[in-house]
């Protein structure tokens, strides 16, 4: 312990003699202690009196209780939001096959146009748990006949030309009576698909808020919005077994008849794809390990245990 201060000398009192009657015999330290806790603590010092707290250590950690739960519980909140939607984004080929769907190589389509039947489609693992997704974000273009028409995510290449295309593969075909060359999509399970195809969806009418289509049936994505660049964004299902998206393009010769003609189309499209989650509330929300929320609110539950450990310390002096 260090010396007594001259006046405590004079009134031949101890260090120890003063903590024992109530009084600090170094008032500069809980001073400094003052000055930080006192938001927290409740410590007070006057002009003529040494520092006091009016609260005990119990009445303390409530208070820290009061400060640092809404902001963690706010952090689980924004965490738990986040997590609830997942999102990756994908370069799309304007030569992507989408029937070519979880096949080791493309099919080699309509002996009517050349080869290469296009490209391997895009491919983005679904999450587990994910119940749907909706497309958040498209930007780029795509050509068709060697550059000769841009197409958007909504097709067309030729206007007035419809889409009637079948397959011998196990992806469905598709049909669309007023637009081809849109951005496609497929869900499929692990591994290779196999067996008959379902049949094969009309998309004539674009403009739907919500598709729930089968595994293995290809479906109309295009921008994701009911109008093409406008309207709501259109939400899709994720069918049971669904493992892994699919995004390409349909395309045959005419748009009509077996699948193929991919060799002279050109262009991409980053496409972001945002899943979601609507699985039933938990009884407590977790935020996600890798979310900055989530250190947000370890950093202040270490800080409020920092915090009730000194304000534990300073009570019990």
């Amino acid at each position: 312990m260090p010396a007594p201060s001259p006046g405590q000398r004079a009134l031949g009192v101890s260090g120890t003699g003063l903590r024992k009657q109530g009084m600090n015999p170094h008032p500069a330290a809980p001073c400094r202690r003052v000055r930080v806790m006192s938001a927290v603590s409740g410590c007070i010092r006057t002009p003529h009196r040494f520092p006091s707290c009016h609260s005990n250590p119990r009445e303390i950690s409530m208070r820290i209780a009061s400060i640092v739960l809404p902001g963690l519980l706010l952090a689980s909140a924004i965490g738990s939001a986040q997590a609830g939607n997942a999102g990756q984004t994908v370069s799309v080929s304007g030569a992507a096959n989408i029937f070519a769907a979880g096949l080791g190589s493309v099919p080699p389509g309509t002996p009517s146009c050349a080869a290469p039947n296009g490209t391997l489609p895009a491919e983005l693992a679904i999450p587990e748990g994910a119940t749907a997704f909706t497309v958040s974000y498209i930007a780029g273009t795509v050509y068709c006949t060697d550059k000769s028409a841009a197409v958007s995510a909504d097709g067309s290449c030729f206007g007035g030309t419809g889409t009637n295309i079948a397959t011998d593969t196990s992806v469905s075909g598709i049909v669309n009576a007023n637009a081809n060359m849109f951005l496609t999509g497929v869900m499929l399970a692990s591994g290779e698909p196999a067996g008959p195809a379902p049949a094969a969806a009309d998309f004539s009418n674009m403009g739907f808020a919500s598709l729930s289509p089968l595994l293995q049936q290809s479906f109309f994505v295009g921008d994701g919005l009911t109008g093409t660049d406008s309207g709501t964004v259109q939400v899709f299902s994720i069918p049971a077994g669904a493992k892994r998206l699919f995004l390409g393009f349909a395309d045959a010769f005419g748009f009509n008849g077996q699948e193929g003609c991919f060799s002279d189309n050109s262009g991409a499209m980053d496409v972001a794809v945002q899943f979601r989650f609507d699985a039933a509330p938990q009884a407590a929300v977790a935020v996600p390990a890798n979310s900055p929320w989530g250190l947000l609110a370890l950093a202040a539950l270490l800080a409020a245990g920092a915090i009730g450990s000194r304000a534990m310390r300073q009570g019990a002096g």
